[in-house]
């Protein structure tokens, strides 16, 4: 899904930065773009889990050496059965 968006995004997946490694990174290699950065988590307590994600993203700091707007997003799931919650944060 990832390889779409490349020319548009910098993609990059469990890199180190901040204090942990995110599971993906759209780093905007347009102004016009925000960041994205993406954390999942599986179970079955997807309400918990999606802001587990979202959470971690922003105490870890994974937006660390981005400019601009940047889209967290926690994405939870189990089976066939998902959740989502995001937060944007401008840096």
């Amino acid at each position: 899904m990832c390889i779409t968006l490349r020319g548009t995004y910098k993609v990059t997946s469990n890199i180190e930065v901040g204090y942990g490694r995110s599971d993906i990174t759209l780093e905007a290699l347009l102004p016009a773009y925000n960041h994205v950065i993406i954390e999942f988590k599986q179970g079955e307590n997807l309400e918990q889990l999606k802001e587990d994600a979202l959470q971690q993203i922003i105490d870890n700091q994974y937006y660390t050496g981005l400019s601009g707007e940047v889209v967290c997003v926690g994405i939870a799931h189990n089976k066939k059965r998902c959740s989502i919650a995001y937060k944007i944060i401008s840096l």
